[in-house]
């Protein structure tokens, strides 16, 4: 995730020629049907505090799955008497 966020900031940021080619054929080029098929991909990924209940999902779509914490699942493990 750190990587993707890296590379991103510096093709969107970045000053040299070929970033500055690579701006021009995301913004310009690539369809708005896969720009909207990488936004929706986005938008499903939300995070949650896993000792929280989760929150509900109030819009229309659809959420990914949130897989807990290994040290999580190790606690409540541990709590229930289980051995992983």
């Amino acid at each position: 995730m750190l990587e993707s966020s890296r590379v991103t900031s510096k093709a969107m940021g970045g000053q040299h020629w070929w970033e500055r080619i690579l701006r021009y054929v995301f913004f310009n080029l690539i369809p708005d049907w896969i720009h909207q098929k990488i936004y929706t991909k986005m938008a499903e990924y939300r995070p949650q505090i896993t000792f929280l209940p989760f929150a509900v999902n109030r819009g229309t779509g659809r959420v990914a799955p949130q897989k807990p914490s290994k040290r999580y699942t190790e606690e409540q493990a541990k709590m229930k008497g289980v051995a992983i």
